[in-house]
């Protein structure tokens, strides 16, 4: 006699799942901020490089922006819309290159797409909740556009480590690599300081 699990599946009720499955849609059910940093963190990690460029993108705007002594409401909605415009043209020369190497195109590719390319909206969200704050008067401007600036500067320290953990570095290496990357956070933060 076939166990229940697999009479289940062949029925065409659902998919098999083990413990580790269940486990994790029990802390679904129970933490619903533990399911929504996973989703978070798998849409950073599908594309490291959109991240990094979503990050530099967006201090460059705040650290322009900020320098022609611009309000943090103002400085917010130009890196909000600077970032939709180039996340939509990322998406659509993708979209584009996927394409013509597939001789097809549907809405699942798009979406697929859209989905690779989200990191670059996502991982300058914490510059632009400082910003928004700001906006908000909960925050001082000058204190906003400084947190934003450098949130820049500490996540793009951390994206370089991160890639060089993943190509294999030793700690001490990727902690260059993270600081090289970095570098270029601290030449925004030093261009809006010149700005000023």
């Amino acid at each position: 006699m076939e166990p229940p699990l697999y009479r289940h599946v062949r029925l065409g009720l659902g998919k098999p799942f083990g413990l580790a499955h269940y486990r994790c849609r029990m802390e679904d059910a129970v933490y619903p901020d533990v399911r929504r940093s996973r989703r978070l963190a798998r849409i950073l990690a599908a594309n490291p490089r959109a991240a990094i460029y979503g990050t530099i993108v967006a201090s460059a705007v705040i650290a322009t922006t900020a320098g022609g002594h611009e309000s943090a409401a103002l400085i917010l909605e130009a890196t909000l819309a600077t970032l939709l415009v180039f996340w939509l043209a990322h998406v659509y020369a993708d979209f584009l290159g996927h394409a013509l190497r597939r001789a097809s195109s549907n809405l699942r590719l798009m979406a697929s797409v859209m989905f690779q390319e989200l990191s670059m909206l996502v991982a300058p969200a914490l510059s632009i909740f400082f910003l928004l704050l700001g906006a908000l008067g909960v925050l001082g401007e000058a204190l906003a556009v400084g947190l934003a600036l450098w949130n820049g500067v500490v996540q793009l320290i951390g994206w370089g480590i991160d890639l060089g953990r993943q190509r294999g570095q030793a700690w001490p290496a990727a902690l260059l690599t993270g600081l090289v990357n970095g570098a270029f956070g601290v030449v925004i933060v030093l261009l809006e300081v010149q700005l000023h």
